[in-house]
């Protein structure tokens, strides 16, 4: 099958040990593999999705240019706030009342009006 054509650029380079040549990595830039990492190198084109694979490649990998978030990359820890200041708890709202009867109320309203229409 022939290469894309579509004038996608290196995400990065590293020497492939399999076939002794440069390879080249690629990003995926949609669906549901988005910012997952391909190689295509001498050995053929490898789109491994595994965990793995795909933080080796990071690790291993030279980054050419700006490349998306990868999905496995560690975002940044958030800082975790201070100890939140305790508030006195809040007294749960009383729950409303349940209307008993109303479902029975409503069915023997529409089976009289049935019967006075039927007569």
């Amino acid at each position: 099958m022939p290469a894309a054509k579509d004038g996608r650029r290196p995400a990065g380079t590293a020497h492939c040990s399999a076939c002794d040549t440069e390879a080249t990595f690629y990003q995926v830039k949609k669906g549901k593999r988005k910012g997952f990492l391909y190689k295509r190198c001498g050995c053929g084109c490898n789109q491994s999705a595994g965990e793995p694979q795909q933080k080796q490649w990071l690790a291993e990998m030279t980054p050419t240019e700006e490349m998306i978030p990868h999905p496995m990359q560690a975002a940044e820890p958030e800082p975790e706030p201070a100890e939140p200041e305790s508030e006195p708890a809040a007294e749960p709202a009383p729950e409303p009342a349940p209307r008993k009867g109303f479902a029975g109320l409503l069915l023997l309203g529409v089976a009289g009006l049935t019967a006075l229409l039927m007569t």
